[in-house]
Protein backbone atom coordinates (compact mmCIF):
# COMPACT_ATOMS: atom_id res chain seq x y z
CA UNK A 1 0.00 0.00 0.00
CA UNK A 2 1.08 3.45 -0.89
CA UNK A 3 1.58 6.43 1.32
CA UNK A 4 -1.18 7.98 -0.46
CA UNK A 5 -3.62 4.96 0.05
CA UNK A 6 -2.96 4.84 3.53
CA UNK A 7 -4.39 8.49 4.00
CA UNK A 8 -7.56 7.47 3.20
CA UNK A 9 -7.64 4.78 6.04
CA UNK A 10 -8.91 5.76 9.26
CA UNK A 11 -5.71 5.77 11.44
CA UNK A 12 -3.53 6.94 8.34
CA UNK A 13 -5.83 9.72 7.80
CA UNK A 14 -5.69 10.85 11.49
CA UNK A 15 -1.96 10.87 11.13
CA UNK A 16 -1.99 12.67 8.02
CA UNK A 17 -4.01 15.50 10.00
CA UNK A 18 -1.86 15.93 12.51
CA UNK A 19 1.55 15.65 10.38
CA UNK A 20 -0.28 18.73 8.23
CA UNK A 21 -0.42 20.73 11.56
CA UNK A 22 2.75 20.17 12.30
CA UNK A 23 4.01 21.57 9.17
CA UNK A 24 1.65 24.23 9.42
CA UNK A 25 3.19 25.11 12.63
CA UNK A 26 6.81 24.86 11.80
CA UNK A 27 7.30 24.99 8.01
CA UNK A 28 4.19 26.83 7.15
CA UNK A 29 5.46 27.33 3.43
CA UNK A 30 5.79 23.74 2.90
CA UNK A 31 3.08 21.83 1.72
CA UNK A 32 1.73 18.01 0.67
CA UNK A 33 1.35 16.97 -2.71
CA UNK A 34 0.72 13.72 -4.22
CA UNK A 35 3.47 12.59 -7.20
CA UNK A 36 3.75 8.82 -8.66
CA UNK A 37 1.40 7.57 -5.54
CA UNK A 38 3.48 8.67 -3.02
CA UNK A 39 3.11 12.02 -0.59
CA UNK A 40 5.74 14.53 -0.81
CA UNK A 41 6.61 17.76 1.32
CA UNK A 42 7.80 20.77 -0.83
CA UNK A 43 8.09 24.46 -0.65
CA UNK A 44 10.57 26.94 1.19
CA UNK A 45 12.25 25.82 4.07
CA UNK A 46 13.00 28.99 6.48
CA UNK A 47 15.79 28.52 8.72
CA UNK A 48 16.63 31.70 11.32
CA UNK A 49 20.53 33.13 10.65
CA UNK A 50 22.78 34.13 13.61
CA UNK A 51 21.42 37.66 13.28
CA UNK A 52 17.74 35.98 13.44
CA UNK A 53 17.28 36.89 9.87
CA UNK A 54 15.30 34.12 7.83
CA UNK A 55 17.21 32.08 5.11
CA UNK A 56 14.80 30.45 3.17
CA UNK A 57 15.95 27.20 1.11
CA UNK A 58 13.81 25.07 -1.63
CA UNK A 59 13.38 21.38 -0.11
CA UNK A 60 11.83 18.33 -1.09
CA UNK A 61 10.81 15.72 1.46
CA UNK A 62 9.64 12.44 0.01
CA UNK A 63 7.60 9.84 2.23
CA UNK A 64 7.90 5.99 1.88
CA UNK A 65 6.15 3.58 1.16
CA UNK A 66 6.23 1.91 4.57
CA UNK A 67 6.07 5.67 6.08
CA UNK A 68 5.71 6.26 9.14
CA UNK A 69 7.64 2.94 9.39
CA UNK A 70 10.59 4.72 8.35
CA UNK A 71 10.95 8.57 8.23
CA UNK A 72 11.05 10.63 4.71
CA UNK A 73 14.37 11.87 2.59
CA UNK A 74 15.29 15.30 3.01
CA UNK A 75 17.03 17.02 -0.51
CA UNK A 76 17.93 20.28 -0.72
CA UNK A 77 17.11 22.51 -3.97
CA UNK A 78 19.38 25.10 -5.59
CA UNK A 79 23.16 25.47 -5.96
CA UNK A 80 23.65 26.68 -2.24
CA UNK A 81 26.03 25.48 0.14
CA UNK A 82 29.42 22.72 -0.63
CA UNK A 83 27.80 19.46 -1.11
CA UNK A 84 30.23 16.91 -0.36
CA UNK A 85 30.61 14.27 2.36
CA UNK A 86 32.43 16.19 4.31
CA UNK A 87 29.20 18.54 4.63
CA UNK A 88 27.52 15.44 5.16
CA UNK A 89 25.47 15.21 1.55
CA UNK A 90 24.88 11.81 0.21
CA UNK A 91 26.92 11.50 -2.84
CA UNK A 92 24.81 10.88 -6.33
CA UNK A 93 22.49 13.11 -8.48
CA UNK A 94 20.32 14.35 -5.97
CA UNK A 95 21.81 16.66 -2.77
CA UNK A 96 19.72 14.32 -0.08
CA UNK A 97 21.08 15.57 3.59
CA UNK A 98 22.60 13.22 6.32
CA UNK A 99 20.88 13.94 8.78
CA UNK A 100 21.92 10.80 10.91
CA UNK A 101 23.56 7.38 10.44
CA UNK A 102 20.53 5.00 9.61
CA UNK A 103 21.38 2.79 12.39
CA UNK A 104 21.27 5.22 14.76
CA UNK A 105 18.19 6.95 13.42
CA UNK A 106 16.14 9.34 15.79
CA UNK A 107 13.10 7.97 14.11
CA UNK A 108 10.42 6.64 15.84
CA UNK A 109 7.23 5.08 13.84
CA UNK A 110 4.97 5.32 16.34
CA UNK A 111 5.61 9.33 17.87
CA UNK A 112 2.85 10.87 16.04
CA UNK A 113 5.15 14.04 16.79
CA UNK A 114 7.78 12.21 14.80
CA UNK A 115 7.77 14.49 11.97
CA UNK A 116 8.33 17.51 14.11
CA UNK A 117 11.88 16.37 15.36
CA UNK A 118 12.43 15.42 12.22
CA UNK A 119 11.56 19.26 10.58
CA UNK A 120 13.94 20.06 14.14
CA UNK A 121 16.87 17.98 12.44
CA UNK A 122 16.69 19.33 9.19
CA UNK A 123 16.79 22.74 10.52
CA UNK A 124 19.54 21.82 12.44
CA UNK A 125 21.53 20.09 9.45
CA UNK A 126 21.05 23.91 7.64
CA UNK A 127 21.53 25.75 10.22
CA UNK A 128 25.32 23.91 10.59
CA UNK A 129 25.30 24.62 6.84
CA UNK A 130 25.15 28.47 7.22
CA UNK A 131 28.02 28.59 10.15
CA UNK A 132 30.21 26.27 8.03
CA UNK A 133 29.40 28.71 5.02
CA UNK A 134 30.16 31.93 7.24
CA UNK A 135 33.95 30.11 8.08
CA UNK A 136 34.83 27.46 5.53
CA UNK A 137 37.92 27.24 7.44
CA UNK A 138 35.48 25.61 9.98
CA UNK A 139 34.85 21.38 10.45
CA UNK A 140 31.31 20.15 10.72
CA UNK A 141 29.83 22.15 13.79
CA UNK A 142 28.39 18.83 15.07
CA UNK A 143 28.81 15.05 16.35
CA UNK A 144 29.64 13.01 13.52
CA UNK A 145 30.51 9.67 11.99
CA UNK A 146 33.07 8.91 9.91
CA UNK A 147 32.26 7.68 6.20
CA UNK A 148 31.37 4.58 4.55
CA UNK A 149 31.85 0.78 6.64
CA UNK A 150 33.85 2.84 9.14
CA UNK A 151 30.73 4.77 10.43
CA UNK A 152 28.82 1.14 11.06
CA UNK A 153 31.34 -0.20 12.31
CA UNK A 154 32.07 1.82 15.07
CA UNK A 155 28.41 2.12 15.85
CA UNK A 156 28.18 -1.58 16.01
CA UNK A 157 31.30 -1.79 18.58
CA UNK A 158 29.32 0.69 20.94
CA UNK A 159 25.96 -0.61 21.25
CA UNK A 160 27.26 -3.89 21.35
CA UNK A 161 29.81 -3.00 23.67
CA UNK A 162 32.33 -5.33 22.21
CA UNK A 163 36.22 -4.00 20.90
CA UNK A 164 37.01 -4.53 17.08
CA UNK A 165 38.30 -7.97 17.97
CA UNK A 166 35.14 -9.06 18.97
CA UNK A 167 33.82 -7.72 16.45
CA UNK A 168 35.48 -9.43 13.43
CA UNK A 169 34.43 -13.09 15.40
CA UNK A 170 30.80 -11.71 14.62
CA UNK A 171 31.02 -10.91 10.91
CA UNK A 172 28.92 -14.27 10.57
CA UNK A 173 26.27 -12.92 12.34
CA UNK A 174 25.93 -9.88 10.10
CA UNK A 175 24.80 -11.77 7.28
CA UNK A 176 22.50 -13.84 9.12
CA UNK A 177 24.63 -17.15 8.79
CA UNK A 178 25.65 -17.76 12.48
CA UNK A 179 23.90 -20.67 14.62
CA UNK A 180 21.42 -18.90 16.96
CA UNK A 181 22.24 -22.60 18.98
CA UNK A 182 25.84 -22.48 19.18
CA UNK A 183 27.99 -20.42 21.49
CA UNK A 184 27.90 -16.75 20.81
CA UNK A 185 31.59 -15.82 19.11
CA UNK A 186 32.10 -13.23 21.52
CA UNK A 187 33.43 -15.96 24.40
CA UNK A 188 30.91 -15.63 26.67
CA UNK A 189 29.92 -19.38 26.39
CA UNK A 190 26.18 -18.38 25.82
CA UNK A 191 24.28 -19.42 23.23
CA UNK A 192 24.13 -16.41 20.32
CA UNK A 193 20.27 -16.27 20.93
CA UNK A 194 20.83 -15.00 23.97
CA UNK A 195 23.49 -13.25 24.14
CA UNK A 196 24.18 -10.93 21.17
CA UNK A 197 22.06 -11.60 18.41
CA UNK A 198 19.24 -9.34 19.87
CA UNK A 199 21.69 -6.33 18.79
CA UNK A 200 22.92 -8.17 15.72
CA UNK A 201 19.33 -8.00 14.58
CA UNK A 202 18.30 -5.11 15.55
CA UNK A 203 20.96 -3.17 14.06
CA UNK A 204 20.71 -5.72 10.98
CA UNK A 205 16.86 -4.57 10.78
CA UNK A 206 17.58 -0.63 10.20
CA UNK A 207 19.89 -1.58 7.00
CA UNK A 208 19.70 -2.13 3.48
CA UNK A 209 20.90 -6.15 2.90
CA UNK A 210 23.83 -5.31 0.75
CA UNK A 211 25.13 -3.39 3.21
CA UNK A 212 25.19 -6.45 6.09
CA UNK A 213 28.07 -8.16 3.54
CA UNK A 214 29.58 -5.17 3.10
CA UNK A 215 30.79 -4.50 6.88
CA UNK A 216 31.68 -8.55 7.02
CA UNK A 217 33.28 -7.91 4.49
CA UNK A 218 34.98 -4.92 5.50
CA UNK A 219 35.57 -7.25 8.78
CA UNK A 220 37.29 -9.46 7.22
CA UNK A 221 39.60 -7.63 5.12
CA UNK A 222 41.35 -5.96 8.51
CA UNK A 223 43.73 -7.49 10.81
Amino acid sequence: MTPVAQWRRARGAARHVHDKEIVASKQPGMSFRERDGLLELVGEYVVLDEHNAPERFPVLMVFPPDYPGSEPIAVLGGDRFVRDLDHHFYQGPYPRMCLWLPSASLWIPRDGDALAGFLDQVTLFLDRQLVMEADPSLPYPGPEWPHGPEAYLEFLEAELEVPRTVLRRMARGLVGQQNPKATCPCGSGKNFRRCHQPGIDRFRFRLDQSLWFQLADALASRT
